[in-house]
């Protein structure tokens, strides 16, 4: 897989450049840190590969988040509570977004990016000020510790891809390929359209509350604006991962794979010591080769076959 090796590639750019980039500590701070970009890219696989988009995944995210600090710091809900609460709400945008595409036959694209902008202004109300409460001390702890030997955001990893692989070894799965593939064929052949996008839109709801709540852990406390830069990178890591953002193919690995392979990417544009004004150029245009190179290798071979 194309994404492999660019993670790998840039695993040994960042020992070139730092004597600390390939230690087990700072891999397992990259991680914990970047997860929400891959929970927002394991919500979109799914969503793309079903033919659609989500640009809703990351505001919706923030929205999680601050519901579970105001929740938990401002009204002093039981933490499983809150947590629940957040799980809810993020599940619940989810199928909403998909009862508008799939009942009224909204496009995918103009729905959730009004909804972004519905879920992030809630965000802005419920908490307009970062240091409105104080910070999660006891909630981060636990998500950077470990349940057992395997550390928190493993365990939520591990949770999000097998809900992934209930749904895809369900009756559901195959239909979302189908529906990716041909929409108008899956409906004539008798596939149930409306509740299969339904059921891949709450997926993705389900992966931003487990954003949320990551960027809880890993930053201490509710963000209104934080995941609006995670729905772009999430949809670049589902194409570095090989999912066709014309629906249809592309595996839960994949999405990922080129989420871990966006955090080791920031994280080595941050260890070379980029000048700031230029860190954001400079990542972009590897992105974009990195989207180029993988595609340019699929369309020999697929020519060479």
């Amino acid at each position: 897989m194309p994404a492999l090796l660019l993670v790998f590639l840039a695993m040994a750019m960042g020992g070139m450049f730092t004597d600390y980039f390939i230690k087990a500590s700072y891999l397992n701070s990259i991680f914990k840190n970047y997860m929400p970009v891959i929970f927002s890219a394991l919500g979109l696989s799914v969503v793309i590969i079903g033919g659609g988009i989500d640009l809703s995944i990351g505001t919706l995210a923030s929205l999680v988040n601050c519901v579970i600090v105001y929740l938990y710091l401002g009204l002093r809900f039981n933490p499983y509570l809150a947590v629940a609460a957040g799980v809810a709400i993020g599940i619940g945008f989810g199928a909403l977004n998909g009862v508008l595409i799939s009942i009224f036959r909204l496009n995918s694209l103009i729905t959730t990016f009004a909804m972004s902008w519905i879920t992030g202004c809630i965000a802005l109300w419920i908490l307009p000020e970062p240091s409105k409460y104080s910070m999660a001390a006891d909630f981060s702890r636990f998500y950077k510790g470990s349940l057992g030997f395997i550390p928190t955001p493993f365990v939520m990893l591990i949770i999000a891809l097998i809900v992934w692989y209930c749904i895809m070894s369900s009756s559901t799965g195959p239909q979302i390929y189908a529906m990716g593939s041909d929409l108008k064929r899956a409906f004539v052949t008798g596939i149930d359209v409306a509740k299969t996008r339904i059921v891949s839109y709450m997926y993705s709801g389900f992966m931003a509350s487990l954003a949320g709540i990551a960027i809880l852990g890993s930053m201490g406390g509710g963000f209104a604006s934080v995941g609006d830069s995670f729905t772009l990178p999430g949809i670049a890591a589902c194409v570095i991962g090989g999912i066709s953002l014309s629906g249809g193919s592309g595996t839960a690995a994949g999405g990922v794979i080129g989420g871990i392979f966006m955090a080791f990417l920031t994280s080595l544009v941050l260890a070379m010591d980029v000048d700031p004004y230029y860190q954001s150029l400079l990542t972009n245009a590897v992105i974009l080769l990195s989207i180029l190179i993988p595609s340019l290798i699929r369309t020999l071979w697929r020519k060479r076959a």
